[in-house]
């Protein structure tokens, strides 16, 4: 997940005179406008319009929101705007930062905002301006909108995919396992020193590396191309900082961990699972805790979980072996066994002895009954 650092100036105090107003010019000049909500089309890949985290804002930190994004619509690396003056400089310093987290949070397109900003305010006794300052990943703006093209070729090829993919979920899921298998986790030692592009969508996509924030974005992305409502989520898992988003199929919300699902062997891209794909927040928060969860849509439905859609399931009820036999034949093509089996014993052993009996995989050729099988939560995972 990615890590902002705040670079802080203190207040700037300037007196009353000729220097002033002879200085104040320059500031007047470099005010950005305030612009309509429905203006905001940062780039191409703005196709799909997420106001989810400006829903959450006050007043004040909605026109500073709407006032960065005119400012990065422009690549302007300072944004200045006029403020009261009744609030003071923490509470300005505030909003601001809520509002520019609000911002990147609803529009993974922003890739090219780097993570240090600096927010100055100047103060005298007839108006104020806060400036912010923005860091790019590139001081030539040629340079990003042709990174842009890039990240946008590769969001318009995932689309170019989906082929006789109709619905929402069956959308979401080619979308899904394009991203996890094309984009590598890039792994790293440090995690205060990664670099900012591995935090993106353009990293996962055009660089082929990134880390969970930047897969998901990714994901994002596709979904926003193709129609489908997404809300970026931060969090732990497993006790680690970590970064997937809940997505909206079909009117119902759902957590969508791509970055968990990619692989059980990270040498083999080809072996993504499908464990956090459409689950609901109880059944996520069981390895994974969730920043603010209160403001964020509630994920109770099973209809789309992929097991559940899939009949991939085996109920207490059922005949194990039976049911399993249902589930290999509709798997036949994958190089994976998944399944989940809630509520039933001993399924090990079950598992052992029915892909026995159904000469799973040429089974029945080995001279030890074994099987080596990877369990999430109540999901079973067994590589062919």
């Amino acid at each position: 997940m990615k890590k902002i650092f705040f670079t802080l100036i203190t207040c700037i105090l300037i007196c009353i005179g000729v220097t002033y107003f002879t200085g104040s010019d320059k500031v007047i000049n470099v005010i950005v406008k305030d612009i309509d909500l429905n203006d905001i089309k940062i780039n191409e890949m703005s196709k799909y319009t997420n106001n989810f985290y400006y829903d959450k804002l006050n007043d004040t930190q909605k026109k500073y929101y709407r006032v960065i994004a005119s400012g990065v619509m422009q690549l302007d690396d300072t944004i200045a705007m006029e403020v009261t003056n009744e609030n003071n400089y923490d509470t300005f310093k505030n909003d601001i930062e809520i509002s520019l987290t609000a911002f990147l949070d609803d529009h993974p397109e922003v890739f090219y905002v780097g993570e240090k900003y600096e927010i100055q305010l100047i103060n005298s006794a007839l108006f104020k301006v806060l400036k912010l300052k923005l860091e790019y990943l590139s001081d030539s703006k040629s340079k990003i909108q042709e990174m842009e093209q890039k990240l946008k070729s590769q969001i318009d090829l995932i689309s170019s995919k989906l082929g006789n993919a109709k619905t929402e979920y069956e959308k979401e899921l080619v979308i899904h396992d394009l991203i996890a298998k094309n984009a590598n986790y890039f792994k790293y030692e440090d995690y205060d020193n990664i670099p900012m592009i591995k935090h993106t969508a353009y990293g996962a996509l055009v660089e082929k590396s990134a880390v969970c924030d930047g897969i998901t974005k990714a994901f994002q992305l596709a979904l926003g191309e193709n129609g489908i409502e997404s809300v970026l989520v931060t969090g732990t898992a497993e006790g680690v900082a970590h970064a997937w988003c809940k997505v909206k199929i079909d009117s119902f919300w759902y957590n969508v961990d791509v970055t968990s699902d990619k692989t059980l062997n990270s040498e083999n891209n080809d072996l993504v699972i499908h464990s956090y794909f459409n689950v609901t927040d109880k059944e996520i928060l069981k390895t994974h805790t969730i920043d603010k969860n209160e403001d964020l849509p509630k994920c109770t439905s099973t209809k789309h979980n992929y097991y559940v859609y899939n009949d991939y399931t085996i109920g207490a009820v059922e005949n194990f072996e039976y049911k399993l036999g249902k589930i290999v034949q509709k798997q036949n093509g994958s190089p994976l066994l998944e399944f989940n089996a809630e509520g039933i014993s001993n399924v090990p052993n079950k598992l052992v002895n029915a892909l026995y009996n159904l000469n799973f995989n040429n089974y029945k050729n080995d001279n030890v009954r074994k099987i080596s099988y990877n369990k999430i939560n109540n999901n079973y995972i067994i590589v062919k």
